[in-house]
């Protein structure tokens, strides 16, 4: 596996080391892909699953873009086309990059499930319902989070406040966002102050 990971990143550097102005940017890296799929099949030390392969190149690939884009594969689609799984969720605003052991919190819904358990933006959610986050992709992240209201769900959060992952079991609400603050601080110059933006229908 050493070898493989040197001789892939061999063809990384020779690729940008190769570039120029004329090349057209955007789809030169795809031939470092193909290249390195080739190398993957001749000499990765197990049969690899190139399904799972491709799937997670195009995982990173969508999620890099910025913490709220997500590939879906087809079945995951599917689902997304029926709508929530529920009306009711936990009031919590996330987030995830590519490659992150967890996906953040980057607010939360005052008196929300989440904030009546004290978490904060800031902190990690590692694993819903025991499945890691790492292999989830945003809207499977998202999805897990919505339900009936009254239902559960057990989060692993690491909290900025410990290092030690712990248990949270929070009960799904029909979460109501807060109003937009606003008023005139002078003549021409407006504030407005939103709390949280809904992510999907159900948060």
């Amino acid at each position: 596996r050493v070898t493989l990971m040197t001789i892939i990143g061999g063809l990384l550097i020779g690729a940008l080391l190769g570039q120029d102005d004329s090349s057209d940017e955007a789809y030169r890296p795809l031939a470092v892909l193909s290249e390195v799929l080739s190398r993957i099949q001749t000499d990765y030390v197990e049969e690899p699953s190139f399904p799972d392969v491709t799937e997670g190149a195009l995982h990173g690939l969508v999620e890099s873009l910025d913490p709220y884009s997500s590939y879906l594969s087809p079945a995951e689609y599917r689902e997304y086309q029926k709508g929530p799984r529920g009306e009711a969720s936990i009031g919590a605003v996330l987030y995830k990059r590519a490659g992150m052991a967890g996906t953040g919190i980057v607010a939360v819904v005052p008196g929300g499930p989440a904030a009546e358990a004290g978490l904060a933006p800031g902190d990690t959610v590692e694993a819903i319902d025991g499945k890691s986050t790492q292999e989830m992709s945003y809207y499977e992240v998202l999805s897990s989070l919505e339900g009936p209201p009254g239902s559960t769900v057990t989060l692993t959060m690491v909290r900025q406040i410990s290092a030690d992952p712990r248990q949270y079991e929070l009960k799904r609400e029909i979460i109501q966002f807060p109003g937009i603050e606003s008023r005139i601080l002078e003549s021409g110059i407006g504030y407005l102050k939103v709390q949280a933006l809904p992510q999907g229908e159900a948060q």
